[in-house]
């Protein structure tokens, strides 16, 4: 469990006073487990040692967002992410505003953007927009990224697609000669689904599993921030033009391949092959995407660690 945690502990761009806290709390891990002899002792100490390492990472995010140093990153990053979800935004609403003859797009247009958001801000995060250097809250700017990304997803979201059924699916489906569509999960608020959940049943599995994607995908904002950070500093030690963004990409697009599944055939035919759960499944599929991110973060920050320390070398 130790190693794990200082596995993940490496991929965090801590800077000499940060670092040496964190050092602090795992050298005070390893006496504790070095001093029982009994496995309960030992799994008391792994307990205790992660909620210490976890409680002083989340202290020093929390003082680097009252830094006044992370805002303008974050807004840097959100502004980017904003100006592409536009773009994408407007072509659908002039897509869209065709077929449902609406009289203006503006109302469209706004129900489009916070939808595109929650797609392209993590992409966006990928290649930080911002020189890697001495001073840079990432910690701060990796928690204020996770919460805008959930609360977006969590409340803006689900109004936007419900303004955007109500507007232009409905206006569609009537048009046809079809009863409207009846609200569903992704249209619900995080209150709403925990409701849901609450009260069981298949309603509250079905609101389960829209929980667990969103969770799943507001943590994928950080991890790609720090992928691309790690990324970008491991492509300085090799010596390669923009070699870290390109691998980046490449982990992102493998890392994204259980997001392309769940949306295809080819996840029933694997459940029917494999005899997979379907409910199962659905809860793990997502988190695949921040796990892996981080899982290559870690290992291109040992890479790029190692590195230094040759270079300093006499």
């Amino acid at each position: 469990m130790r190693r794990a945690v200082e596995f993940l502990v490496d991929m965090l761009p801590l800077d000499g006073a940060a670092r040496r806290a964190v050092d602090e709390t795992l050298a005070d891990w390893r006496c504790e487990a070095r001093d029982t002899t009994t496995s309960g002792g030992r799994l008391l100490a792994d307990v205790v040692g992660t909620a210490a390492v976890i409680g002083a990472i989340a202290r020093l995010a929390l003082d680097e967002v009252r830094m006044p140093a992370s805002w303008p990153v974050v807004a840097r990053v959100v502004g980017l992410a904003l100006t592409v979800s536009a773009l994408i935004a407007m072509i659908g609403a002039w897509s869209t505003l065709a077929a449902a003859e609406w009289p203006t797009a503006v109302t469209l247009f706004v129900a489009l953007l916070p939808i595109t958001l929650g797609s392209y801000l993590p992409l966006v995060a990928l290649t930080p927009p911002f020189r890697l250097q001495r001073g840079v809250p990432v910690l701060g700017v990796c928690l204020l990224l996770g919460v805008m990304t959930a609360a977006n997803l969590g409340w803006v979201t689900p109004a936007a697609k419900r303004s955007f059924r109500t507007n232009a699916v409905d206006v569609l489906v009537e048009r046809a000669g079809d009863a409207p569509a009846q609200p569903s999960d992704p249209e619900r608020s995080v209150p709403a689904l925990v409701g849901r959940v609450m009260a069981g049943g298949f309603d509250g599995s079905s609101a389960a599993y829209t929980l667990s994607d969103r969770a799943a995908l507001s943590a994928t904002a950080p991890a790609f921030l720090l992928l691309g950070i790690q990324a970008r500093r491991f492509s300085r030690y090799r010596r390669w033009w923009h070699a870290g963004d390109l691998l980046a990409w490449a982990v992102a697009a493998v890392a994204a391949f259980p997001a392309v599944l769940a949306v295809t055939e080819l996840r029933d035919m694997l459940q029917a092959r494999f005899f997979y759960p379907a409910n199962e499944l659905r809860l793990l599929q997502f988190w695949v995407v921040p796990a892996v991110a981080l899982l290559a973060a870690g290992l291109m920050a040992r890479r790029s660690s190692a590195c230094a320390t040759i270079e300093v070398k006499p």
